[in-house]
């Protein structure tokens, strides 16, 4: 199993508080595939509660690839909730280069 899954989204670090928005989401990668769309904003995975981008860091790394759990956005006034499978993270490049195999948030972190 590989560490550090990816969900298929670029995250908006310009929102501080409230969740993590998606300001893009990878075609064919995970939360795509469950129907969620840029713009909506992650509030919970897995009953973990998401305020910001850090929040997401962190809980992102606590998952392997192929773990299934429950993701909550909002989407205007509405909340959705579906469940999610992580897949493996591929190679680093730009999104462009990789389609759905690229990882949402590993270019803009330092190596770990």
């Amino acid at each position: 199993m590989t560490w550090n899954p990816e969900f298929g989204v670029e995250p908006d670090y310009q929102q501080e508080h409230g969740g993590m928005k998606f300001a893009d989401v990878a075609e064919g990668g995970p939360v795509n595939k469950a129907g969620f769309k840029s713009g909506d904003v992650l509030i919970q995975y897995g009953g973990r509660k998401i305020d910001n981008p850090i929040d997401y860091e962190r809980l992102r790394h606590a998952y392997y690839e192929g773990e299934k759990g429950p993701i909550t956005v909002t989407r205007g006034q509405e909340k959705i909730t579906k469940e999610v499978t992580l897949k493996e993270c591929g190679s680093r490049g730009t999104p462009q280069s990789r389609g759905a195999e690229w990882c949402d948030s590993l270019d803009k972190f330092p190596s770990r």
